[in-house]
Order: structure tokens, then sequence, then C-alpha cells
């Protein structure tokens, strides 16, 4: 796939009747796929930040800590960790 970005402007006469058209398009596909790549190693981090605070958690898991836990991760019932506990 290659992504392109333009960028355009009308040419008018003198009585601003519309001539023509003058533009430019630029091969930006580098950009973008730094960007996606960038994207995908944020997601990648991100998973790795939620998995290490629930081991920190789930070493010395309290009844508050565990539901906001659920709330967090979105599950119900989970098993995380080989520890198993209900979400509220």
């Amino acid at each position: 796939m290659i992504y392109l970005e333009g960028t355009s402007e009308l040419i008018r006469a003198s009585d601003g009747t519309i001539t023509g058209r003058f533009g430019t398009l630029q091969d930006v596909t580098v950009r973008k796929q730094a960007e996606e790549a960038i994207a995908r190693t944020n997601e990648q981090l991100e998973k790795i930040v939620t998995e290490r605070t629930v081991r920190l958690v789930l070493k010395r898991p309290s009844d508050l800590v565990l539901r906001a836990l659920c709330d967090l991760v979105q599950l119900r019932h989970p098993t995380l960790l080989r520890h198993s506990w209900a979400c509220y």
C-alpha cells in the first residue's frame, strides 16, 4: 500500500472563473509505516505495563485492589498468573 498526501489550489481568471488546478502529491508511505510501528509498540508496552501491574498487585491483593483490578482489565472471574479470584 502506498500513502499519498496532497494539496491543490484552483487557478482562476481575473473574472473569477476557474481555469485550472495546481497541486502536488507526496509519498508519505514511510512516515505512515513508522506511525503504525510506533502504535504497535505502544500497544505492546501498555500490555507489558498492565501485566506487570497485575503481578505486583497479586503479590498482596486486598479486596478493594482486586475490585479495582477487575475494573481495570475488564474481566469477570479471571484467573491471572495462576491466581484464581472472583471479581465483584
